[in-house]
């Protein structure tokens, strides 16, 4: 087994040198050209290891210095230069210390050209980063203003009660496909199933059973998980409490009754003005589910204080 998987990679990687490739048989203008190729790569890894050294040894060198002195040595400049007459010698260091001015001037040019498109790409980067949280955001919004309308169905024999009283096919698949999504995107529910969160296939739309059999799936899955609120540091508990919650609109007075089944950062709450009787939260025409801890961190959420009614 492992010598095949070592032929498999030698065949990839010499596919040129075998034959039918173009090495295999080289031509003689090929042999002539290709003849200060070196056949190793011990100069390469000393280059490198050299050049490891220097950014250890002088980090803040630029990289012409470093460049430069690399082919200093490698290139044995300095043997080359004794071995030519004075005169030439000293014309040619000279002329390099002048050259030597054009170059630093064309590295520096360059520099900045490459530091401003590093920064053009970073800047390209977080735009197309706000962009898709703009978008995912847009999305979130979109989902849970569908579940605040249709509500979020927790208990399995809360959905045959609620498509009931809807009317319309169009109507129902709505209230399904926002219970399915809102799961989805907003509550991220890990499912083993990835097919419980598709409302169609191959272009044809889920029927109004089979939405409803991936809902009730859905809702039976959740069912595994805590059903309790988790305590969080420097957040008091909310369930049970009375809440002024704060909107674009206005704040509004309510209940909070509960987590959602699986979801415990998934607060249920109800609102006086949906209550028949104030106080009593089984009278709510409505259940809204919100993630309190963000609203509660972001200052939108304040716990009514109880008042004592008894006599000291």
């Amino acid at each position: 087994m492992a010598f095949k998987g070592l032929h498999s990679v030698l065949e990839k990687a010499m596919k040129e040198q075998l034959p039918g490739g173009r090495y295999f048989e080289p031509t003689e203008e090929l042999r002539e050209q290709s003849k200060s190729v070196i056949p190793h790569n011990k100069i390469p890894e000393r280059v490198f290891g050299m050049l490891d050294f220097f950014l250890r040894y002088r980090p803040n060198a630029s990289t012409i210095s470093n460049e430069a002195f690399l082919m200093f040595v490698f290139n044995k400049t300095s043997e080359w230069l004794d071995s030519l007459p004075q005169e030439e010698k000293e014309k040619l260091l000279t002329d390099s210390i002048k050259e030597g001015r054009n170059i630093q001037a064309k590295y520096q040019k360059r520099l900045a050209q490459i530091t401003e498109a590093r920064k053009q790409k970073l800047k390209d980067k977080q735009i197309a980063l706000e962009k898709k949280q703009k978008a995912a955001l847009k999305t979130k919004s979109k989902h849970t203003s569908n579940i605040i309308y249709f509500g979020l169905w927790q208990k399995k024999d809360q959905v045959n009660a609620i498509l009931d009283e809807i009317e319309g096919v169009t109507e129902k698949r709505k209230a399904l496909v926002a219970q399915i999504r809102f799961r989805q995107k907003v509550m991220k529910q890990v499912v083993n199933d990835k097919k419980l969160y598709h409302v169609s296939e191959k272009g044809k739309a889920h029927s109004i059973d089979k939405l409803k059999s991936n809902v009730l799936k859905l809702i039976v899955d959740a069912g595994d998980g805590p059903g309790e609120e988790r305590s969080s540091r420097n957040i008091p508990l909310f369930v049970g409490k009375r809440v002024s919650h704060a909107f674009n609109d206005g704040k509004w007075k309510g209940h909070v009754i509960s987590v959602v089944k699986g979801f415990p950062d998934f607060y249920n709450i109800v609102y006086d003005t949906d209550m028949t009787d104030v106080g009593d939260t089984s009278s709510a025409s409505a259940i809204y589910t919100y993630k309190l801890k963000e609203d509660y961190r972001n200052g939108n959420l304040e716990i009514i204080p109880e008042v004592d009614t008894e006599d000291n």
